[in-house]
């Protein structure tokens, strides 16, 4: 009995002080300590994505009733790549980096006559999930420019009864032999930029749009919203003066 008694002392003599200090702490500050570490890890990863993240010069909706492969055909470039490498060839490098980058958001939606043509359940699905993000990318995005079929024009250029595209005429320069789908869309196969590599792929019944600004958009964004809207704006402007080398 007294040695377990003497062991114990001895033990709790041996405690080193900076030991108990620690445990006193824990014990008045665990909670405490937890939720900062937690902010810390969470500010630490968030800059570090930020950090890491792409800074792309303007962004593109390509919405028609072509599936866009991102898989190379006999060691060539993806059509994704290639499409990726002609919105970028007249973009401007805005943010000054030295290269022009795009983000390019290919959308699969077929209308339903095409849907039905294909037959396949994949493609439903997949051309399902498509037009929502679709719908996001239209309300709430900063995808400004559009390339789309005139079925995606037709299904989606009016909101709440608002019409979410701007007229294309004050962009484009005065002689010019553009076929207009409406005031707000421009054939593209219309257009000189349907000879080069790229473009000319594309379907023919594909219309250049520009999202508009609206006083909701506005309301909700912030500069950088209205800094990439002005980039769009300037995109349009260079692809439709474009006259061909």
């Amino acid at each position: 009995m007294s040695n377990r008694s003497n062991d114990e002392r001895d033990g709790a003599e041996m405690r080193s002080p900076l030991i108990e200090k620690i445990e006193n702490f824990f014990y008045h500050y665990k909670w405490h300590t937890i939720v900062a570490l937690f902010l810390v890890v969470v500010i630490v990863v968030t800059t570090v994505q930020t950090c890491s993240r792409e800074s792309y010069d303007i962004y593109i909706t390509y919405a028609t009733d072509e599936s866009v492969g991102r898989s190379s055909e006999n060691g060539d470039l993806s059509k994704y790549q290639r499409y990726t490498a002609a919105f970028s060839r007249l973009c401007p490098d805005f943010d000054g980096n030295g290269e022009s980058l795009v983000s390019l958001s290919d959308l699969f939606v077929p209308s339903p006559e095409k849907i039905e043509e294909l037959g396949d359940n994949y493609a439903y699905s997949s051309a399902i999930a498509d037009s929502k993000t679709l719908t996001d990318r239209f309300m709430y995005s900063e995808y400004y420019v559009s390339f789309i079929s005139k079925h995606v024009y037709d299904t989606h250029h009016i909101k709440s009864g608002v019409e979410i595209f701007t007229p294309l005429e004050p962009y484009a320069p005065e002689d010019n032999d553009f076929v207009y789908y409406t005031e707000s869309a421009i054939y593209l196969s219309s257009t000189p930029l349907y000879s080069l590599p790229g473009f000319s792929e594309m379907p023919e019944d594909t219309l250049i749009c520009l999202k508009i600004y609206s006083e909701v958009t506005a309301a909700l964004g912030n500069r950088k919203s209205a800094e990439t809207y002005e980039r769009s704006e300037e995109y349009i402007r260079e692809i439709l003066k474009y006259q061909g080398n």
